[in-house]
């Protein structure tokens, strides 16, 4: 009896060790397994972006990795450099007449454009450079345009708005500093203002940062005054402030040269004025468009 008593105590002390192993295992062992299995997946999945890394990048020490960051930050610098120069001469053609909400409604910006029309016409009139004195005809081309309730067709129309002031400040400014103009003859836009989308013609920015807006104008001046009229025009800093780019210049002659006369030996030589040549200007402003730049 007491033999079997020792026996079965011997088994039962076997399996009670084997079920505190289980229970040991799967306390410490298992959960260690489990960690070492996510370590290794973590590993491997660390690799693989590794090995996607081509040659020529990871033969750079850190100097050198060092040094291509520091260009890099120029570079940004630069970058940012150009677009906040791009985005200071595009400020003021982006703007809506003073007083209007952006995007303004129908109704008012109808009103308040009309009111400006009138002040530039009466602002050019004044120097009598009007062909008939703008009775017959008129040099803004405004029949082109007539605003309609879409935010898209009266952005268009502000941004032809303030070309066409730019286009009189820098006339009369010419004017004021001795340029002899003889006729403003009309500015017009190269694009119609109702275009259909992906039909434009203008030349688009690259990294889609804007495109052109092309406009022609035409003036009756001397000859001798042709360039300094072009340096002038295209001096960024009068208002509206805008970057524009001359495309083409041409130069003709407008009325025949006078007959020749024949006067006495003594008789004083009259002054005759060289007629004036005809000038046109086919010009690009620069429309910016700043939302579009890189953020670094």
């Amino acid at each position: 009896m007491k033999k079997t008593i020792k026996e079965n105590f011997f088994w039962i002390s076997i399996w009670a060790s084997a079920i505190l192993l289980l229970i040991l295992s799967a306390i410490f062992i298992l959960p260690a397994i489990s960690e070492k299995s996510d370590l290794k997946e973590a590993i491997t999945n660390k690799k693989s972006m590794l090995d996607v890394v081509s040659a020529d990048a990871i033969k750079y020490s850190y100097k050198e990795n060092e040094k291509l960051k520091s260009k890099r930050d120029q570079l940004v610098v630069y970058y940012n450099k150009v677009i906040n120069f791009y985005a200071s001469y595009d400020k003021d053609i982006e703007s809506w007449f003073e007083g209007l909400s952006d995007p303004p409604t129908m109704g008012p910006f109808d009103g308040t454009y009309k009111d400006n029309k009138r002040k530039l016409e009466a602002a050019v009139h004044n120097k009598k450079i009007l062909k008939d004195e703008g009775r017959t005809s008129n040099p803004f081309n405004w029949t082109d345009e007539k605003p309609v309730d879409n935010p898209v067709i009266l952005k268009k129309i502000q941004k032809r708005f303030w070309v066409r002031e730019r286009a009189v400040n820098a006339i009369l400014t010419a004017i004021n500093n001795g340029v002899n103009i003889k006729l403003f003859k009309e500015i017009k836009f190269i694009e119609s203002l109702y275009i259909a989308q992906g039909a434009s013609v203008e030349y688009a920015l690259p990294d889609e940062l804007g495109e052109t807006l092309t406009f022609e104008i035409s003036i009756e001046l001397p000859y001798k005054d042709v360039l300094r009229f072009i340096s002038q025009f295209l001096t960024p800093d009068l208002k509206p402030k805008m970057l524009i780019k001359l495309r083409s210049c041409k130069i003709s002659m407008t009325d025949p040269m006078e007959e020749e006369k024949i006067i006495e030996y003594d008789e004083k030589e009259p002054a005759i004025e060289a007629n004036p040549i005809s000038l046109i200007l086919t010009c690009e402003v620069i429309d910016f468009d700043v939302s579009k730049a890189k953020k670094f």
